[in-house]
């Protein structure tokens, strides 16, 4: 009978409602059979209970349709609420079943909305309906747990330490200088030479003819070389090298003085035919030529007979050692580094925001970024994390910081573009984002639909309701699919996007002109309050254009019938200097100024006026008083 009468209140919804006190409802059931078995204890207690059970799922459907209403509170993060904005919102929400569900627990529902308006101005994550479960906690667990590199990775750091420009001259005979030019640049990616984990964008240029031509200069208006490789593999090679250096680096007359500081590398290359002597007076006369030299170093050829059977001149060693020597050089910093060194990463700043409470996981959401190798997170932060991908053949530097819709609030209008998540099988979570896409429509925005294939068709309103909303917006959209979590690149598009979106909006300010302030010379207003406007009039003559036909009593100082004409000819005439000053304020702008300022002059002399008048009542009173006790 116990379970027949629970099953009996379950189907009686409009009868027992939320906060329904138990003896208002025993009148509906005294016909049932469960009702009369039981004992009133009995009874008591399965009612209790089943209000318990309802109360909290009512309390539950209340605060989500405050989420679902985000429209309602959309001015109110800012504003100071009064009972007029109270009673505004209560009205715009009265009309849900969701609302009258909490009639009989009126106070519980104030409460409930008053909670919500205070979340909404102050939102943290103690605060969040969601408790535990609020996104940013989630977020931070998960990034501390699962993303565990908190510097760049080598080949990533900042322009300054791991991502420089470096030029190299390169200076041979006989095909050496472009041979080695190919062995290197055959040895990176793209122009971009990884050493020791550093990454460097090698800018090579090879010499083999006569230096004193300006085709051969060792420094141009494009290039200033940070190093110098010469390579030799004989004598007559050598010899080369020592006449193209000695009418160069160590000519005292040489043009390009700060070129005699360069780091000078010999690098032998291996010859079939250089017997051992001739090898070890060659690398004799080099370390004897690196003594006129600021900075030197002599790279040999290792003892690798596989060489020879390849057939290759050069050993990976060799240039390894050789760029090696070049970076670690002693010389005084580059005049040019600025120019030559300049940071080639774009830099990006990307909102990601998630809706607290909704049923995916936050891994479902963070692994095509966490998954990336290239990926890191910021140090001492709970939420931001960086991703280094290339946008059109640049590398960029992304920065990505992830949060709830109520923490984005704070730094979204600082971020280039936002991705804004949202589950198609919660109208509070479209309804929250779409709010907050309205609020920043001026930035790069991209709209997930979180879901997977089976229930995007499940849920298919919400989910076109979401693509017709980012249409509307220009917004892009994407619906996530099972395998999201492994598309590490699913957002590169986008960032190809907010990259164009960053630079057209740099270029429109770079190229606007500043705004100029009209009113910032506009001369001081006259002092209302004399009435006879006497105090104004040497300024008048000053600023006012007597024109033929105006009469010589208008402008005439110190004349007392100038002020004897119409109170609206004054008026005119007092402020004509401004209108000649400023040409697009109308007459009547101005006129009505005067008249609020003769309303103030008004006020204040009926304010007066009332205070005197109570002043004498009150003395008046005070004599009347001391005159009777006198009397008395």
């Amino acid at each position: 009978m116990q379970s027949d009468f629970r099953k009996l209140l379950q189907a009686s919804s409009h009868e027992v409602m939320p906060g329904k006190r138990y003896e208002d409802i025993t009148k509906h059931f005294k016909e049932e059979e469960s009702f009369q078995e039981l004992t009133v204890d009995e009874r008591k207690e399965i009612y209790n209970s089943h209000q318990e059970e309802i109360t909290q799922k009512a309390k539950n459907d209340f605060k989500e349709l405050l989420f679902e209403c985000a429209e309602v509170f959309t001015n109110f993060d800012k504003l100071k609420l009064s009972h007029e904005h109270l009673l505004a919102i209560q009205d715009s929400l009265q009309s849900y079943p969701r609302y009258g569900a909490l009639e009989f627990l009126w106070n519980d529902r104030h409460a409930l909305l008053i909670k919500h308006l205070a979340f909404i101005q102050h939102p943290t994550p103690e605060t969040c309906i969601s408790g535990m479960h609020c996104m940013d906690l989630l977020i931070k667990a998960h990034i501390n747990k699962h993303l565990l590199r908190t510097t760049a990775p080598s080949l990533l750091q900042t322009c300054e330490d791991e991502f420089k420009k470096l030029n190299i001259l390169i200076l041979g005979q006989d095909g050496l200088a472009e041979e080695l030019s190919a062995v290197i640049e055959s040895q990176c990616c793209d122009g971009e030479y990884t050493l020791d984990g550093t990454l460097h964008n090698l800018q090579l240029r090879a010499i083999e003819g006569d230096v004193s031509q300006s085709q051969n200069a060792f420094k141009t208006e494009e290039f200033t070389p940070a190093g110098c490789i010469c390579t030799f593999s004989g004598r007559e090679s050598f010899e080369y090298i020592k006449s193209s250096l000695e009418s160069t680096i160590l000519n005292p007359e040489y043009d390009n003085k700060d070129l005699y500081k360069l780091p000078i590398i010999f690098v032998f290359a291996r010859g079939v035919l250089v017997e051992d002597d001739e090898h070890n007076e060659i690398k004799e006369e080099a370390q004897t030529m690196s003594k006129r030299l600021s900075s030197t170093e002599f790279v040999d050829m290792p003892r690798d007979e596989s060489m020879l059977m390849r057939g290759n001149k050069f050993h990976e060693k060799q240039i390894q050692q050789a760029i090696h020597a070049i970076l670690t050089s002693t010389q005084p910093p580059n005049p040019h580094d600025e120019i030559n060194g300049h940071c080639l990463m774009e830099t990006l700043t990307i909102g990601l925001c998630v809706m607290c409470g909704d049923e995916h996981t936050v891994e479902n959401i963070l692994s095509p970024f966490v998954k990336n190798d290239l990926c890191y997170r910021t140090p001492q932060t709970d939420y931001i994390f960086n991703v280094v991908t290339y946008i059109d053949d640049k590398k960029a530097n992304v920065e990505i910081r992830a949060s709830s819709y109520h923490a984005a609030a704070k730094y979204a209008a600082q971020c280039n573009g936002l991705i804004l998540f949202y589950s198609p099988k919660r109208k509070g979570s479209y309804e929250t984002m779409k709010n907050f896409a309205s609020k920043h429509d001026d930035l790069a925005i991209k709209i997930v639909a979180v879901c997977d294939g089976e229930k995007a068709v499940q849920h298919f309103e919400l989910t076109r309701t979401g693509e017709d909303f980012a249409s509307k917006i220009d917004a892009g959209f994407m619906i996530t699919g099972t395998d999201f979590g492994a598309q590490t690149e699913a957002f590169t598009p986008f960032f190809h996007e907010v990259m164009m979106h960053k630079n057209d909006s740099e270029d429109s300010d770079t190229g606007s002109e500043p705004e100029i302030d009209i009113m910032q010379n506009r001369p001081p207003l006259p002092t209302p309050g004399d009435s006879d406007g006497r105090k104004n009039l040497g300024s008048i003559e000053e600023n006012s254009t007597v024109t033929p036909q105006e009469s010589d009593s208008d402008v005439i100082e110190g004349k007392d019938d100038v002020f004897e004409k119409d109170d609206e000819e004054k008026k005119t005439r007092k402020f004509k200097f401004l209108l000649d000053r400023e040409p697009n304020k109308s007459h009547s702008d101005f006129m009505e100024r005067l008249r609020k300022w003769e309303g103030i002059q008004t006020g204040v002399f009926l304010f007066s006026f009332w205070l005197f008048s109570f002043s004498v009542g009150i003395f008046r009173y005070i004599n009347l008083c001391l005159s009777s006790l006198c009397s008395y």
